[in-house]
């Protein structure tokens, strides 16, 4: 809370300079509260919360089933031949592993997912905020949360190369 003041206060000195040194207009975005009220991303994590819930559900059932051959396998072992056992057993090592891959790769789609939505909403925010900026005239629109962070600025205030250039003579 107080790391939080003591930056919203830097932040506030620091657009107050820029401004009054450069005529420069800034603003800035409060991420937080930009997260926890943007609706598009609360309906978006409910939708994957309940995909995840219903994959959750879904790896359990398959889970109890395969715990039930299992369970079988181990009653009926006793009247088995060795070499019947020893290839039960390896097809319910198959079947486990397959139930694994399975879930391994659904979690990995749903994931794949979930990050493409969050980088279009990502996309449709940073263009918002561009179209505000430019609306408005602002040169610079910073992002408040744990870091800071630019969402806007004019090109020929962006000075990265340079110092890309300057980092990478050493």
């Amino acid at each position: 809370m107080m790391r939080n003041l003591i930056l919203l206060l830097f932040a506030g000195l620091l657009f107050t300079s820029c401004e009054q040194s450069s005529g420069e207009k800034t603003a800035f975005i409060d991420n937080v509260t930009l997260h926890e009220n943007l609706e598009t991303l609360k309906k978006s994590q409910q939708r994957f919360e309940k995909k995840l819930q219903e994959l959750e559900e879904e790896a359990q059932q398959e889970s109890q089933k395969f715990q039930v051959k299992v369970q079988e396998f181990q009653e009926g072992m006793q009247n088995m031949s060795e070499a019947e056992a020893e290839e039960r057993q390896q097809k319910l090592i198959e079947e486990q592993q397959r139930l694994q891959n399975a879930l391994g790769h659904k979690e990995n789609e749903l994931r794949e997912e979930l990050n493409q939505a969050q980088d279009s909403l990502e996309e449709v925010v940073r263009n918002k905020v561009k179209e505000i900026a430019k609306a408005k005239n602002y040169t610079y629109v910073f992002g408040i949360n744990e870091d800071f962070n630019i969402h806007y600025a004019k090109d020929n205030k962006d000075i990265t190369q340079e110092v890309l250039d300057e980092l990478n003579k050493n």
